[in-house]
């Protein structure tokens, strides 16, 4: 009789399957920071033409989001895009002594954005709205000095003198925007022409925004001349911008850089204005700082959707990776060796880090959906102000905890995919990065399982779902390696699981209770799929 009545609830769930099946497993996002601060574009190799060409290749690897740099017209030829001139133009106009920017022509760039369309990859628009420069004409204004450390001292008189304020856009005319920016615009500049010497200067009759960081009283002001966006002209005017490159360029979403310099009341209208056209529009703030506290408190003025970089996240891989590096020879002198340095590691260090506590203060514990996860970017390779280093060997543990795992939205940095040729330092690919790619697009879905059972290692299981495949992942940064008994499921039993990542070469059999032995080398990560 029970045997029976076991066959008819199995049955009335097959029907019930049947009926309503199970709705497809969404694909694991990637992010893809497309660029480095030293990538080589120019007219005959532009970096836009570069990317079209390969997106098949990264579609492949499992990128669904591509953070393309700052489209837009830059003061100076062959600049990166930050020292932002006109938002208006892509690369259509003549201005600023060239036509289009350092990445290529507005043409260029709206076939590559066709192409990501196609491989199916949206694209994420790096925007700079906090400030201009390039200015095309001068003009008298009055302003007064500020002290650098306290923004909200005024230091000196009032000063009646000439400054760059004036942009009038010549080259383009009136073509999308008839806006002219004066100094009514804006609320703070870097340069007093009249007096020919650098400094803060607030503009006369304006005050900084009070919505921004309280670093040195008031971190409003960030460089070149800064925009006031409670002008209600200033406001229009980049609301309808942001609609417009949206549409212009089919984005998926952007990048809004320093965040922390400008209003965040404004930058909620800003992301509610052009999500409101958007499905699915993604937002994501760039707000350097260690101090998850201080991201926590930006997001509180932000709509839930609203993303931040966990930089807390980051800095933790840094301290990782330095506290597991190996000790420099000891100097043959009497003096001690704590007061020796050895380049960015010292001969004194405290224990290693816990990597139990790689969470610990990061954006991801505390906000997992409105995390971006990074190991590096174009701020913090090497020679940049914000450089971060992470040793190479921990790279790819670092971005198995990015990848790999079932929080926050990871983003790969160009630099460490593609490597870096340029600037002050030469930077390999990481080893295994495309692999942990895969791996995500794959095999990390499902149910997490931690197995967190000591300080110099990580491991955990990724349970898979009806229709999508799970894995097991096991990383050390100690130099005996790691080994943990794990569950995979009874499904799996008899299973042969082998490692990815090509570095542990025997095969790990899955016993009749849905357990195997799975292991990494010392400083590696292992990720462990069934091969059959």
């Amino acid at each position: 009789m029970l045997k029976s009545f076991l066959q008819l609830i199995k049955t009335r769930r097959d029907l019930r399957e049947e009926d309503h099946p199970l709705a497809p497993t969404s694909p694991n996002e990637c992010l893809l920071q497309s660029f480095e601060w030293h990538t080589r574009s120019s007219a005959d190799d532009p970096h836009w033409s570069h990317l079209s060409s390969l997106m098949p290749t990264l579609a492949e690897l499992g990128v669904t989001l591509l953070l393309i740099p700052p489209p837009t017209k830059a003061a100076y030829e062959n600049s990166n895009g930050y020292d932002v001139y006109d938002l208006w133009d892509l690369g259509e106009f003549e201005q600023k002594g060239q036509v289009g920017t350092k990445w290529g022509t507005k043409v260029q760039l709206e076939e590559m954005c066709r192409k990501a369309k196609e491989a199916g990859i949206g694209i994420i628009a790096d925007a700079v709205l906090g400030h201009k420069t390039g200015a095309d004409e001068k003009e008298r204004v009055k302003l007064v000095k500020v002290d650098d450390e306290n923004r909200l001292k005024v230091v000196g008189d009032v000063r009646d003198t000439y400054a760059w304020v004036r942009w009038k856009f010549d080259g383009r005319g009136e073509k999308y925007s008839q806006m002219e920016w004066g100094p009514q615009h804006f609320t703070g500049i870097e340069w007093d022409d009249g007096a020919q010497e650098n400094g803060i200067f607030l503009l006369n009759g304006k005050q900084w925004s009070k919505n921004v960081d309280a670093r040195f009283g008031n971190y409003d002001y960030l460089m070149f001349t800064d925009i006031d966006h409670t002008h209600p002209e200033v406001h229009a005017d980049l609301l309808a911008w942001g609609r417009w490159i949206t549409k212009e360029l089919n984005l998926k979403g952007m990048r809004f850089d320093a965040v922390r310099h400008f209003d965040y009341d404004f930058m909620r209208q800003f992301q509610e204005h052009v999500a409101a056209t958007t499905s699915g529009w993604i937002s994501v703030g760039e707000f350097y700082d260690g101090d998850v506290r201080l991201l926590k408190a930006y997001l509180s003025h932000m709509t839930p959707g609203y993303k931040l970089f966990d930089i807390p996240l980051l800095t933790n891989f840094a301290a990782a990776s330095a506290s597991y590096l190996p000790l420099p020879p000891t100097p043959p002198s009497s003096t001690p060796a704590s007061t020796i340095s050895t380049g960015r590691v010292q001969n004194v260090r405290s224990k290693p880090f816990d990597l139990r506590r790689i969470f610990n203060g990061s954006l991801l514990a505390s906000h997992p959906t409105q995390s971006v996860t990074l190991v590096a970017n174009h701020d913090t390779q090497p020679g940049q102000a914000c450089e971060t280093p992470i040793a190479a060997w921990f790279k790819p543990l670092a971005y198995a905890i990015l990848l790999l795992r079932n929080d926050g939205l990871p983003c790969v940095f160009w630099g460490d995919l593609f490597g870096i040729t340029q600037g002050p330092e030469v930077v390999d690919k990481v080893k295994g990065l495309e692999v942990l790619m895969r791996a995500r697009k794959g095999w990390a879905y499902g149910r997490q399982m931690d197995y967190f059972m000591d300080g110099g290692s990580l491991a955990w299981v990724r349970m898979g779902t009806h229709d999508r495949p799970g894995c097991a992942v096991v990383l050390s940064a100690v130099e005996g390696g790691a080994r943990r008994s794990m569950f995979v499921g009874k499904r799996c039993a008899g299973g042969r699981w082998v490692d990815m990542m090509g570095l542990v070469k025997q095969e790990v059999r899955i016993d009749k209770k849905g357990y195997g032995e799975f292991l990494c080398e010392g400083r590696s990560v292992s990720v462990w799929n069934n091969a059959e």
